[in-house]
């Protein structure tokens, strides 16, 4: 009996270890995971997911001629016509999706209201945004754009100001900037999934940022302070 007990806590044991000693390749692969970028960002819009460093992107992305047109969201007017006269990109190419937009759910709405509106082409989207986030970015945009559209699917890739390299996957868990991505995306990912996929909500939700949910970190200061509420729910026509 007691060597049966040796034998079982001994293989557990090494069961543990082998468990443990697998750890720094699941975090990398992870990590590699939660920042999915396109090889190939060729796409008929590119989607900022907001300014600054994503909106450069998305028109370096124009210039190139990657893309045929370029939406933007989350950006004062004048400060985007500025950056697109700089650039030299048309503004008939640009559609606005306002500056009010403070959530990635929001987001996703506001695209989904510009792209049912416009004639530029928007058969396949490139979201463009910091690459931690666009794990999150793409469920949510395919998330909504699947409710809200019928025909042929949307197709999306993803492009990031910054690309993390192998290194940045291999020391996350070392930077407290990086770490700090990686725990708050994550939380942000289940909520998400919890919120708007499996309860099926197609509405955002006032919370003060003080609440339960910003303690667990599922509001940061790019989502802005509150969620904010809209006029829809229910998902698709139901």
């Amino acid at each position: 009996m007691v060597s049966k007990v040796l034998c079982l806590g001994l293989g557990l044991g090494l069961l543990l270890a082998g468990s443990l000693w697998r750890l720094p390749s699941l975090a990398v692969a992870y990590s590699q995971w939660l920042s999915p970028v396109s090889a190939d960002p060729q796409a008929d819009m590119a989607v900022a997911l907001g300014g600054g460093d994503r909106l450069a992107t998305a028109m370096d992305l124009f210039r190139w001629g990657q893309v045929g047109a370029i939406y933007v969201d989350a950006i004062d007017p004048q400060v985007l016509d500025e950056a697109l006269k700089a650039a030299g990109v048309p503004r008939g190419r640009v559609l606005w999706g306002g500056d009010g937009v403070d959530t990635t759910f929001a987001q996703a709405q506001a695209l989904a209201g510009q792209l049912q509106k416009t004639r530029l082409p928007h058969g396949t989207l490139v979201l463009v945004s910091d690459a931690y986030h666009l794990r999150r970015s793409r469920w949510v945009v395919a998330h909504y754009l699947r409710c809200c559209f019928e025909g042929p699917e949307i197709g999306l890739k993803t492009a990031a100001p910054v690309p993390l390299t192998l290194e940045a996957h291999r020391r996350w868990w070392r930077d407290g900037g990086q770490r700090r991505w990686v725990v708050t995306e994550s939380q942000k990912l289940v909520f998400y999934w919890l919120y708007y996929g499996l309860l099926g909500r197609r509405q955002s939700w006032d919370v003060p940022v003080n609440s339960v949910v910003d303690w667990f970190g599922l509001i940061s200061p790019q989502d802005g302070g509150v969620l904010r509420s809209t006029e829809e729910s229910g998902v698709g026509g139901s």
